[in-house]
């Protein structure tokens, strides 16, 4: 069976902020809450752009990758909802809903034996995949809900 096509979200579509003015707030949110520095590598070819934001804090680096869309639109809604969504986690922590670390730990960018890097995520995604993770061999199984 094929996967029903996913249509684009209204959030942001209708925003008139340039992809440009959203990066510029995207550093500066991030420097006001604890970053000490922040990168970006961009990449455009015939099959579409992306993004991906990096950013250090504590001696650690987190890394965010964006695929832009197909036209200024889908860059101008796509910056604002990573705009968005960015400062949501960083208030998370700054309230202490939930420890900083917990947040971003997807997104933590470590070093790999053969000089890569990755993510926390995609490594642990990886590993989903191949049913690699031990708790997996073990076989998982839901826990019941909780009774209020």
């Amino acid at each position: 069976m094929k996967a029903a096509a996913r249509q684009t979200p209204e959030a942001y579509r209708n925003t008139s902020v340039s992809a440009h003015r959203t990066r510029d707030e995207i550093e500066r949110v991030l420097l006001r809450y604890g970053a000490d520095g922040v990168a970006w590598h961009s990449v455009r070819s015939p099959q579409g752009a992306a993004v991906a934001v990096r950013f250090r804090r504590a001696d650690r680096v987190y890394r965010f990758h964006l695929d832009m869309g197909t036209d200024a639109r889908d860059e101008r809604q796509r910056m604002r909802a990573l705009y968005w969504g960015l400062k949501a986690m960083l208030e998370q922590a700054e309230f202490g809903i939930l420890a900083f670390q917990d947040v971003f730990l997807a997104f933590s960018e470590v070093a790999l034996p053969d000089g890569r890097t990755a993510t926390v995520g995609e490594i642990i995604q990886g590993q989903l995949a191949r049913q690699q993770v031990p708790s997996l061999e073990a076989g998982l199984r839901a826990l019941p809900a909780p009774e209020y």
